[in-house]
């Protein structure tokens, strides 16, 4: 039940072993709020010209986290 991002070490672990087991047949995924504001925070907004969440400082910040951790790297903002 959704919230595979933005919690714990291991991210990307997780994304697999739910994918494998929604693939399989054996599990259903539904997404959570940390999936949709991801989504969300990349997903231009047209008729504003901005995004459907917005880049303030915390969210920017929340969404640095994410991508350390399932990217493995640093992105090129940096911290």
């Amino acid at each position: 039940m959704g919230d595979f991002i933005d919690r714990g070490p291991k991210i990307r672990e997780t994304l697999h072993l739910v994918r494998d087991m929604v693939e399989s047949g054996n599990a259903l995924s539904v997404m959570g709020n940390h999936e949709f504001n991801a989504i969300s925070f990349h997903t231009p907004h047209t008729e504003n010209g901005g995004f459907f969440r917005d880049h303030t400082i915390k969210e920017i910040n929340q969404h640095i986290d994410f991508l350390i951790r399932i990217t493995r790297v640093l992105p090129a903002i940096g911290r």
